[in-house]
């Protein structure tokens, strides 16, 4: 009777697992931080980009006279993380008391995001001109 050898079965052995795990747990330590930081710069691109197009908006509805009105945006200083769009009727500062802020629509950015340079900018009716108040 010919020898019977005895069928091998394949499995991976207590050491080839632990590499795996170790590569993996390696690649994880390597890439979520690059991750973190790249979704951090998006969301401040994306905060960017809309601060600008309400800027830019606050210019048109002031160009086109809208509420026969100049407007503007205010960086909120003590509020951090936040901006409004606002009409000024009649006025020539966002802190007027007289200001009417029924039309003022308040913008809130990431929270890490913080504001910087000028706290107003205000655009005059029909001329668009700029004005900036530090």
């Amino acid at each position: 009777m010919p020898f019977k050898f005895l069928e091998q079965k394949r499995a991976f052995t207590l050491i080839e697992f632990l590499i795996v795990v170790a590569l993996v747990a390696v690649i994880v330590f390597l890439v979520v931080p690059i991750g973190i930081d790249f979704l951090k710069e998006q969301r401040i691109e994306e905060e960017t980009i809309s601060l600008a197009d309400n800027i830019k908006i606050a210019q048109a509805w002031a160009m086109a006279g809208k509420y026969d009105s100049g407007w503007g945006v205010k960086l909120n200083k003590p509020e951090q993380g936040k901006y409004t769009l606002f009409p000024l009727f009649g006025t020539d500062s966002f802190d007027d008391p007289e200001r009417n802020t029924d039309y003022d629509e308040v913008f809130e950015v990431f929270p890490t995001a913080e504001l910087s340079g000028a706290e107003e900018i205000i655009f005059e009716k029909l001329t668009g001109k700029l004005i900036i108040k530090h």
